[in-house]
């Protein structure tokens, strides 16, 4: 969320020539209109104090543009993992409700 689509994708191709047949991890928000509305107050909050620090959300991500930006020259697979899914096996027996909001912050699970 704090870089820009041209450093991400710069980002993917340095780790791709570095280490190739590797598996990249990268965290990213989906657009505000696309959030659960219970957490979209949140996520508006969070990018007005980034945009009053000194790490504004430069970026917020649709799942599907990675599959057709220049990232996908070095890119095998890719796989979005979501929030809901991850709350299935890791918060399954909370007895506190705590769950993760859905649609909000992701996964994107890269092999390069």
């Amino acid at each position: 969320m704090y870089l820009i689509e041209d450093a991400i994708a710069a980002t993917v191709r340095r780790v791709a020539s570095l280490v190739p047949s590797s598996t990249l991890v990268m965290s990213f928000l989906l657009p505000i209109e696309l959030a659960d509305p219970k957490v979209r107050p949140g996520i508006g909050r969070a990018a007005e104090g980034g945009e009053q620090t000194a790490h504004p959300f430069s970026a917020f991500s649709r799942r599907r543009r990675y599959s057709r930006s220049p990232m996908k020259l070095v890119i095998e697979s890719v796989q979005a993992v979501l929030a809901a899914a991850l709350a299935e096996p890791y918060f399954a027996d909370r007895t506190d409700g705590l769950r993760p909001p859905n649609n909000s912050e992701e996964l994107l699970v890269a092999t390069i």
